[in-house]
């Protein structure tokens, strides 16, 4: 369907009526021109070259305004401007010529010198197509092979550029290209703050109050039902057509799709003004064609595929449902943080993992305190609700669960309240990660009681403690169960000490210690709190969408088990 007096119609009229509620500024043709040589074309801007293609028709211009009154063919007065200049649209058509384009600069009639051309920055498009259907077509090592080659090369390019540029094939191939251009540009006043996250509204003249926000999204939804009614007289399908189209475009400009994806998570605007050459051109297709995406589905009620899914990748919604947990990673917060954490760029918490004492505490912190993707959480250091204790740990649990976040978890058995809460999170789906049971307790459960005895000692002569009391020491803790009958019997024996006590810093010293003996004295196998530490290490790169759709944990022993029949 030949849309050009449908949009571009609607279009002007709204630019010129209600200007405020485009997000993106019309620019001159050379802000035009270096913004395209900044995204990799080759127009040179110190020319007329964006005009003399505007002369052509092949470029439309938005907007044009004048000093004085236009005579010229099929550009169509709207209004005066604030300055009492005069604004007109541009319904042009394309310069025939029955022996092709060749030399058509120099045909060119002269244009009146005070005329100011005013485009979208989506026009960019226009220029990529124009670019892309004039260029050469031939090896660029021909001049190394065969020089004298290259005149019947040219001849031959130049006789078929005659005979296409002359063509109907050649007319409908770019009203095509302005008019998808054109279904870009129309959506963009109402769909701009969904794909950027932000609007702006402009300011028309100093004389003229700013718009309240209620004023502008009340214009804004009034464009909106009035675009809804052109895009039901164009179609559907050939609304999916032009997304389609640009999509494809974008990928054949620069084919780095996860590079794509990562980009369009950026804040605000940023991938639009500040990514140049190829990729910054791809920034701009794929912007347009995610215009239009959101447009159609917000219109006719629908979900279209993402830009990602269209083109040269097969396949990609399953994958990305399969590997990151949603169908769309533009939409789904969680999704993205996944993909991003796949090349390492989510700096975020991956894992979570609590303790039930400083002990605890201070022995993990002095092997993992340096790892920002883990935190590590002390439930004595949670404020409990009246609802009774354990309540905050169990939202902590839900909490890790909606954010993708594995929870470890460290307890002493004896401490039944938040023991019975994580089992029971565990059996309702409501924790996913691990959890060590320390039988009584950490430091029983991971050392022997010589290792105990070695680690305290250690400490103790660092206070110049009389070397006669380490024997009364080993005697003392011999019979010793729990930590709190070993620290008895360490009071009772290392007198006037009171800095060697249970808490962070023998929490580290027991630590160091494991880490230079990883093995328990006793049975010879690993202590429980390496492997936990181990397996934390080894988890939290790992893909959280991809572990819980697959594993689930024991609630008997806290692992992450696999079943065959998955």
């Amino acid at each position: 369907m030949n849309r050009k007096n449908l949009l571009r119609n609607f279009i002007a009229k709204s630019l010129a009526k209600t200007p405020e509620i485009w997000q993106m500024k019309l620019i001159s043709e050379r802000d035009l021109c270096n913004l395209a040589r900044d995204r990799g074309l080759t127009f040179w801007c110190l020319d007329n070259d964006i005009k003399l293609l505007w002369q052509t028709g092949l470029l439309k211009a938005d907007l044009i305004a004048s000093e004085t009154k236009l005579k010229m063919d099929k550009v169509v007065y709207l209004k005066k401007d604030e300055y009492k200049g005069y604004i007109y649209k541009d319904n042009r058509d394309y310069v025939e010529d029955e022996k092709g384009l060749a030399g058509i600069f120099k045909r060119l009639p002269e244009i009146p010198q005070n005329i100011q051309l005013l485009f979208h920055p989506f026009r960019y498009f226009v220029l990529y197509q124009i670019e892309e259907k004039l260029k050469l077509n031939f090896s660029r090592t021909q001049i190394l092979t065969n020089p004298k080659g290259l005149n019947s090369l040219v001849d031959g390019h130049i006789k078929f550029f005659q005979e296409w540029t002359s063509s109907k094939n050649f007319r409908e191939q770019f009203q095509e290209i302005n008019d998808n251009t054109d279904l870009a540009v129309s959506c963009e006043p109402y769909t701009f703050q969904k794909v950027f996250g932000f609007h702006t509204i402009q300011i028309r003249h100093y004389d003229n109050p700013e718009l309240s926000n209620q004023e502008y999204y009340e214009k804004v939804k009034e464009y909106s039902n009035d675009h809804k009614k052109i895009l039901e007289t164009i179609g559907l399908e050939q609304i999916k057509k032009a997304h389609s189209e640009f999509c494809i475009e974008a990928q054949s400009i620069d084919g780095n799709i996860d590079i794509h994806r990562t980009l369009r998570f950026s804040e605000k605007d940023f991938r639009l003004k500040k990514i140049k050459g190829k990729l910054g051109g791809a920034m701009y297709i794929l912007a347009m064609a995610e215009m239009i995406r959101r447009a159609a589905e917000n219109n006719f009620n629908i979900e279209l595929p993402e830009e990602d899914e269209i083109g040269f990748y097969f396949g990609v919604r399953q994958s990305k449902e399969f590997r990151y947990g949603a169908q769309r990673l533009i939409d789904d917060k969680k999704a993205r943080r996944e993909f991003l954490r796949g090349f390492g760029l989510d700096y975020t918490i991956r894992l979570r993992w609590y303790v039930e004492g400083y002990t605890e505490f201070g022995a993990l912190k002095s092997i993992l305190g340096n790892h920002h993707y883990i935190e590590l959480i002390n439930l004595k250091g949670l404020i409990v609700a009246g609802g009774g204790k354990g309540l905050a740990f169990k939202d902590n649990l839900l909490n890790d669960l909606r954010n993708s976040i594995y929870s470890w978890v460290l307890l002493d058995t004896d401490n039944q309240d938040y023991v019975n809460v994580l089992r029971n999170s565990v059996k309702t789906e409501e924790m996913f990660g691990m959890f060590f049971l320390s039988k009584p307790d950490f430091e029983f459960d991971n050392f022997t009681t010589k290792e105990l005895v070695e680690v305290i000692w250690q400490w103790a002569e660092e206070y110049n403690v009389e070397k006669g009391q380490k024997q009364k020491l080993i005697e003392a803790t011999v019979t010793t169960e729990s930590s709190s009958d070993f620290f008895k019997a360490v009071d009772s024996t290392i007198l006037h000490q009171p800095q060697i006590k249970k808490g962070e810093v023998w929490g580290e010293k027991l630590m160091r210690y494991a880490d230079k003996h990883p093995k328990r004295e006793d049975t010879k196998k690993e202590r429980h709190i390496i492997r936990a530490i181990r397996c934390a290490l080894h988890s939290y790169p790992c893909n959280y969408q991809m572990a819980r759709k697959d594993g689930k944990v024991d609630v008997n022993t806290g692992d992450i088990v696999y079943p065959k029949n998955k």
